[in-house]
Parts: structure tokens; sequence; C-alpha cells
């Protein structure tokens, strides 16, 4: 590696690295492992890289392994999040249930006691005038439509939700 410096005469120069070769050659791993392990080897004029094949080859084989153990680590924990977010949306779907029909059983409750309040008015209205007998039976129809006592239960309008053995 030669470090040329900035050329004065050219307006826009900086200084630059060239590499120069040497005729000797550098292995290197670039990956990081999570073992120790030796990464690069140098060739020297007394030392040769053929004569350090099997040194070599030794740690490549150590880092191909833990970089497999690595991945299969990866792999792993990968299924764990996913099995873990499959549990946490179901959760939420079990929660987002039993706040429908909470919301459902409270709407029918209402409607339950309205539909009383209105029988009541009815009959309180009927006691002190006998003549609006018309009223009374629309009042009463209205009564009945909000009766939720009176409608047939289907499963659209009465969803109770799975019990939950583990959370």
């Amino acid at each position: 590696m030669v470090k040329t410096p900035p050329n004065p005469a050219e307006k826009y120069s900086y200084e630059r690295t060239e590499y120069v070769a040497t005729g000797l050659l550098r292995l290197r791993f670039e990956n990081y492992f999570k073992i120790p392990t030796r990464r690069e080897w140098n060739e020297t004029e007394e030392k040769p890289l053929e004569g350090r094949l099997r040194e070599i080859l030794i740690a490549l084989y150590f880092a191909v392994e833990a970089q497999r153990l690595s991945d299969e680590d990866d792999r792993r924990e990968a299924v764990r999040r996913a099995e873990e977010e499959q549990r946490r949306w179901e959760r939420e779907e079990r929660e987002r249930r039993e706040r429908e029909a909470v919301k459902a059983l409270l709407a029918e409750a209402k409607a339950w006691d309205d539909a009383r309040r209105i029988r009541g008015y009815v009959a309180a209205m009927r006691k002190r005038d006998a003549e609006s007998l018309a009223w009374a039976e629309w009042a009463s129809a209205v009564a009945d439509r909000l009766d939720p006592t009176l409608k047939p239960k289907t499963e659209a309008n009465w969803t109770v939700p799975e019990k939950s053995g583990t959370s």
C-alpha cells in the first residue's frame, strides 16, 4: 500500500492510496466467527502459504462449522419468535372476541331494560288513560322489538368466547 500526495497542479486533488503488488499472498476470512480462530495468513519469503495449507484448512473447517451452528441458532430463534408472535396474535384475537361479546351482552341488557321500562310506562299510562289503546299497542310492539329475550338466539348475535386454559 503506497500513499500518493495530492497534486497541487490539479484543482480538486486529494491524497490517494494505491495498492502495489509485492508478490506475496495473503489469505483472509472476512467473516466474523463466534469462536476464536485465526482469520488471516500472510505469506513471507521464508514461509510460503503452501506449507501452511493443513493449518488453513483446519481453521476453515472450524469456521464453516461455527457458521453452520450460528445459522442453526438463528433459525431456531426465528422459529421461536414466529411461535411467540402466533401466540400473541391468538391471545389478542381471544381478547378482541371477549370485548365484542361483552359489548353485545351490554347492548342486549340495555335493550331488555329499555323494553321493561317501556312496558312499565305503558301499564302506568293504561291505568291513567284507558282511551289511548292504539298508542299502548304501538308502545308494547316497540318494547317487544327491543326485548332480546323475545328474539331467537343465533350464532351471529350470541357468541360465547372460548375458555383459554393457557395464557
